[in-house]
């Protein structure tokens, strides 16, 4: 790796953590968290393949932030 794709990643990574700490994004993910938890709560007991996805959609949500 050059310096100049070494500046390019450094870029890269400065302008990925602005966007992780930027407001609007937390907010968002975090009404995205609180609205899958309210379906896992709400999902039905006779339904466990949607319990599942709902489950998977968290721990998805958990690894993207």
């Amino acid at each position: 790796m050059d310096e100049v794709e070494q500046q390019e990643a450094v870029s890269r990574g400065v302008a990925a953590q602005q966007l992780l700490d930027n407001q609007l994004f937390q907010d968002s993910f975090n009404t995205v968290k609180l609205q899958v938890v309210e379906a896992i709560e709400s999902c039905p007991v006779d339904d466990p393949k949607f319990a599942v996805n709902l489950t998977l959609s968290l721990q998805i949500l958990k690894r993207v932030r």
